[in-house]
């Protein structure tokens, strides 16, 4: 009948300016990266090749966690790279990346994609883009961002733009041991001092008194690890933490209750996903730290020593990664060491091996990804060394409700059945009262096991 007719004919018109519009879109394929000991090289669209030390070149860093990607940034530069970190993210970035997906990808694919789609609205015409984006396997949608990203640059026409992918395959190396221990310094120092910092709050009577000293240090750290040789890196960190054990402030960091903030590594280092929990906990007299960074590089290493990851890896490869592995400790020993000299941070070397053994009761380790991790992290560390353990996760996160579901039987099975811990999910958009009322009975929680703690 006519109805359908008119159906039909407006369908066939849908199809044939579809297709019209397809053939008229432009499409610009992103750049070719390839990563090896000499750097980074880039292949352009007119089959030039270059490398990440060309004037034209940038490296473009989404924040997550403003002083990790601004000391890595700072590593980065000392080799002559140019680089720029991204401003810290907030609602722009968060509705561009919703409104360029479907909004049922991840919370940290959709703000990482808005910081670059927000970066590239106001770069310079010819400027060659890096944006760093790591990579990981897994059952992970992380390993999916590169993928989304380089089809939305080909699909919106964008040029000149390439993925720097780090993946977790290979431990995140290949870029020469130099570049490699510099940039873990810088991670390890990011991971230390941010928990310093957390921790001021909780402890001083103003805040407002150490705000200037706070941005002098960390300008002296970023300016260090920029120009200076990793042994005058260290003498500054060493200077700046005499100055951090002169500090007036109301309440001893041993006598403080202590939290821990675990699960998905975005969104508890991003201060838009996580809503600055930190200020919650820190008007209560509590100090919160999250998850390191380079547990995350640890456990890599873990997977590459069992061969869990790059199982075609020779004996020589083997004995590199040791030693790599041995170098890495001693830096992470010799920072940490110096940060309790500070008088605000408590010195333990990061065991990822113990927080796999642990975990492994409950998961397989062959399952790889953060799940494991914050199964055994919680396990190990909540009542012996933290009051309470907060996992936060992206809203729908497979490896965060595994590990939320395996934590509340496994808490009970190694005889902490009473110790604090909530699970949340981070969408982007604020905190819900049910949320907020959950936390509130943590804090309570937290208190009462600190008491307890500090009792027996």
């Amino acid at each position: 009948d006519t109805g359908v007719e008119t159906r039909l004919e407006a369908f066939f018109d849908v199809i044939k300016y579809a297709s019209a519009s397809q053939d008229t879109r432009r499409y610009s394929k992103p750049l070719s990266v390839k990563i090896n000991r000499k750097g980074v090289l880039i292949t352009l669209e007119n089959g030039e090749t270059t490398d990440w030390s060309d004037s034209r070149v940038r490296v473009v860093f989404p924040t997550m966690g403003k002083l990790g990607v601004k000391f890595l940034a700072a590593a980065i530069e000392h080799k002559g790279i140019k680089t720029t970190v991204c401003p810290e993210i907030g609602e722009a970035e968060f509705k561009l990346g919703r409104g360029n997906s479907s909004s049922k990808e991840c919370l940290p694919l959709q703000l990482t994609l808005g910081s670059l789609i927000r970066y590239l609205q106001n770069r310079p015409k010819d400027e060659i883009t890096l944006y760093f984006m790591p990579s990981t396997s897994g059952p992970c949608r992380f390993g999916q961002y590169s993928v989304f990203m380089k089809l939305w640059l080909k699909e919106n026409g964008i040029r000149n733009v390439g993925l720097l992918s780090l993946n977790s395959e290979n431990a995140y190396g290949g870029l020469g041991l130099n570049f490699t221990l510099r940039a873990w310094v810088a991670v390890i120092v990011s991971d230390v001092f941010s928990d310093v910092l957390r921790a001021l709050p909780a402890l001083s009577s103003s805040e407002k008194d150490i705000k200037s000293m706070v941005e002098s240090w960390e300008t002296r750290i970023t300016n260090s690890l920029r120009n200076d040789s990793l042994n005058d890196v260290l003498h500054t960190i060493d200077k700046i933490a005499t100055e951090m054990s002169s500090l007036n402030l109301a309440k001893k960091f041993d006598s403080a209750p202590k939290v821990l903030l675990t699960g998905e590594i975005f969104v508890r280092w991003d201060e838009f996903s996580r809503k600055r929990l930190e200020d919650l906990f820190s008007s209560e007299g509590i100090v919160m730290h999250i998850s390191p960074v380079h547990e995350w590089i640890y456990y890599t290493d873990c997977l590459f020593r069992k061969r869990l990851i790059s199982p075609d890896s020779g004996a020589l490869d083997q004995i590199k990664k040791i030693l790599e592995i041995a170098v890495k400790r001693y830096f992470e020993r010799r920072i940490k060491k110096s940060f309790a000299r500070s008088g605000l941070y408590s010195f333990r070397m990061t065991r990822v091996d113990q927080i796999m053994k642990v975990a492994s009761s409950f998961l397989n380790p062959v399952l790889t990804g953060e799940a494991i991790l914050t199964i055994g992290t919680t396990l190990h560390e909540v009542l012996d060394y933290y009051d309470g353990v907060i996992s936060i996760g992206p809203f729908g996160c497979m490896p965060s409700r595994i590990s939320e579901a395996i934590i509340k039987s496994a808490l009970h099975r190694v005889g902490k059945a009473n110790a604090p811990f909530v699970a949340l999910e981070a969408d982007g958009n604020q905190f819900t009262p049910s949320i907020e009322s959950k936390l509130d009975a943590f804090i309570v929680q937290v208190k009462k096991a600190y008491r307890r703690r500090t009792m027996s």
